[in-house]
């Protein structure tokens, strides 16, 4: 039985590749580590474990390991063609660093930009009194799901550019980008040392797996977070 349906699949898949569905694709991917069984219920396991076909194809072995019905033989060439994937020329040509910062231009960049990475990092952009961006530096731990960056180090960083706006841009290679808790103190954190420096604290940019963007300023967060700190700070918002 299931080698008829493997025969109808990879028929459709030579006539019609482009109109098959993602867990129909992942479950011709499995028929080469998986030869007598019936793939597509780890195929839809896997999208659902991970979110999306992407984000299957970004696991960890032992990510993958962890999903009911993956063994090291599966695992390993699931991730073999995620790295095949990674090392690829993007689909579309690198969009250029926009000289002012505007949150849908800086939106549209980093989607186009970061959307493949596949550690965590932490970037900050440092923005002159016409919005310009003057510099950039990142900050990562080469770990999936984890950065530290204290704030103590990004003030340094501000100051020692003398900036007058900053945009902290930070993503989440494997997850939705909607904010943590941690992600909502190390807000309210930047938030407070721009306050105290005297700068602007425009927005802080979430990328998530598969292009999804949170932003601060466009959820209207941001008022709230420069009031707050302002207040704490005992100064005035810009």
């Amino acid at each position: 039985m299931h080698e008829g349906h493997r025969k109808r699949m990879l028929s459709r898949a030579e006539s019609d590749v482009a109109g098959m569905n993602d867990h129909e694709l992942l479950e011709i991917v499995l028929f080469r580590t998986i030869p007598r069984q019936n793939t597509n219920p780890l195929a839809h396991e896997l999208i659902s474990a991970f979110g999306s076909l992407e984000g299957v194809f970004r696991a960890s072995f032992e990510q993958l390991l962890a999903v009911k019905g993956v063994g090291e033989t599966t695992a390993a060439y699931i991730q073999t063609i995620g790295e095949i994937i990674r090392r690829l020329p993007a689909r579309n040509a690198k969009v250029a660093e926009p000289e002012l910062f505007n949150v849908q231009t800086f939106v549209d960049y980093l989607r186009a930009n970061f959307v493949h990475e596949n550690v965590e990092y932490v970037e900050l952009y440092c923005l002159d009194s016409k919005h310009r961006i003057r510099f950039k530096k990142r900050y990562t731990s080469d770990d999936v799901s984890h950065v530290a960056v204290s704030s103590e180090e990004i003030s340094r960083t501000v100051i020692a550019q003398k900036a007058y706006g900053l945009v902290v841009v930070h993503n989440h290679p494997s997850a939705p980008p909607y904010p943590s808790a941690d992600d909502h103190c190390f807000t309210k954190k930047i938030g407070m040392l721009c306050a105290l420096s005297g700068i602007l604290f425009c927005d802080h940019i979430i990328l998530g797996s598969g292009g999804e963007i949170y932003s601060y300023y466009l959820d209207g967060k941001m008022d709230d977070i420069r009031s707050d700190a302002a207040r704490m700070a005992g100064g005035t918002v810009q």
